[in-house]
């Protein structure tokens, strides 16, 4: 049996060092050593490893192919030390609470994240907030591994083992260019855009999110030609310099409505919801999580989108404001329980 070799991690430090600078001069001025001290340091590595580290030259060292393996364990190492020191800065100082926060970048234009996020940071100040953005599968994929605390998700997603509160709702319109004959209609239906460009995105990217949103479309013979950006207001500027039709939310509800040189016209089948959740994994017992979470359903609650409202209770044709979010924003400071489903 090989008997377990520890050695000093100051040791594996001082190897990545001179490994980093090709220099035991140079790595001491670094460390705040003295050169003969650098050189006992890894003279003393090299014998509890059992091969040399180096192969030392008149002006510089260079790494032995064992060194340069034994390089990669060191770095992780260096890392995990400078992971420890930092953890430990947090602990003393009382700032080592964390909330790790996934979206899709396209919700960037949704108003009530920005509402959600503004309350969190006022009424925890003292925890840091960690932004990530992904695509959908990304944002599930870190939920599951635990690299994310709560993710804002587009439905349709997979609802088991999560906790997930409704954020936002908004209604799908299509943009039509006001030079285009289909913009003279009071509404459209998919098998209306049969051989026509409608803006999308690629299903690579989100395969759930463009099912729901394009496959429709293509399915009634629409041809999907992908913008640039995923971001609404990019798709829109997109399908404006290309003269085609776009599917655009957050317009509010209502009958044929020209917006510049594109209008707006409702779509005739069944209306395409655009919903955002704020996700938690149900295992997760992240108290800030679960803050975050209340705070989205009195959001949601105070401020429902007028989209949903008009849907529900007034005719197609019926005016329409701007969904107020302050009111929302005022009353998610509140912090009521949490409600786990929408």
């Amino acid at each position: 049996m090989v008997a377990r070799t520890d050695f000093d991690i100051r040791h594996a430090l001082c190897f990545a060092s001179v490994a980093k600078t090709k220099s035991f001069t140079k790595a001491a001025e670094l460390m705040g050593l003295t050169q003969p001290a650098v050189s006992g340091i890894i003279a003393k590595l090299e014998a509890q490893l059992g091969f040399p580290l180096f192969v030392r030259g008149a002006r510089r060292v260079e790494l032995t192919a064992k060194g340069e393996a034994f390089l990669a364990i060191a770095v992780q190492i260096e890392k995990l030390n400078e992971a420890a020191q930092e953890q430990a800065r947090e602990l003393r100082d009382g700032t080592g609470k964390r909330l790790r926060f996934g979206a899709p970048f396209q919700s960037i234009s949704i108003p009530e994240r920005a509402a959600l996020l503004d309350n969190f940071l006022t009424r925890y100040p003292n925890v840091r907030l960690e932004i990530s953005h992904g695509t959908q599968p990304d944002l599930v994929e870190k939920l599951d591994r635990d690299e994310l605390e709560v993710a804002l998700l587009l439905r349709p997603f997979d609802t088991s083992g999560m906790r997930f509160v409704k954020i936002h709702q908004s209604i799908g319109h299509l943009l039509v260019p006001v030079e285009d004959p289909l913009a003279a209609r009071q509404g459209l239906r998919r098998a209306d855009l049969a051989g026509r460009a409608i803006v999308g995105t690629r299903r690579d990217l989100d395969p759930s999110t463009y099912d729901y949103l394009y496959a429709p479309f293509a399915k009634a013979g629409a041809i999907i030609v992908h913008a640039p950006e995923t971001v609404d207001h990019e798709m829109e500027r997109f399908a404006r310099l290309r003269r085609l039709i776009h599917l655009r939310f957050g317009l509010g509800t209502g009958a044929r409505k020209v917006f510049g040189d594109m209008v707006r016209l409702p779509l005739l089948d069944e209306p395409i919801l655009l919903e955002y959740f704020v996700v938690q994994r149900s295992r997760q017992t992240s108290a800030e999580a679960a803050a975050l979470l209340a705070m989205a359903a009195a959001l949601y609650a105070g401020s429902k989108p007028e989209d949903a409202r008009e849907a529900n209770s007034r005719p197609a044709g019926g005016k329409s404001r701007p969904a107020d979010v302050s009111a929302g924003h005022r009353r998610a400071l509140n912090l009521p329980r949490v409600g786990t489903n929408p």
